[in-house]
């Protein structure tokens, strides 16, 4: 069975192909507090992106080029997924 954090990322991700029908269907699935961070924890000063913001940002990047996952990870003990 997959845990309601790794089922929320795949949701996430599922979302990413129907932004360049819909932009806003990437929100469907975040909090009204989320923050997404689009850049390598490399880079500093990294812009961070509210839920309309990421959507719009977001329909831009994919129009370029297209976003599928390496790996999921989860970190249960800090509830995270990392995509």
């Amino acid at each position: 069975m997959t845990s309601t954090r790794a089922q929320t990322a795949l949701r996430h991700l599922g979302a990413f192909g129907q932004l360049r029908l819909r932009p806003p269907s990437a929100s469907r699935v975040m909090t009204p507090e989320c923050q997404q961070i689009f850049a390598p924890a490399s880079l500093p000063n990294a812009p961070t992106f509210g839920r309309g913001a990421f959507a719009a940002h977001l329909k831009e990047v994919l129009e370029i080029f297209p976003v599928f996952p390496k790996e999921i990870l989860q970190d249960t003990k800090k509830n995270q997924v990392v995509l």
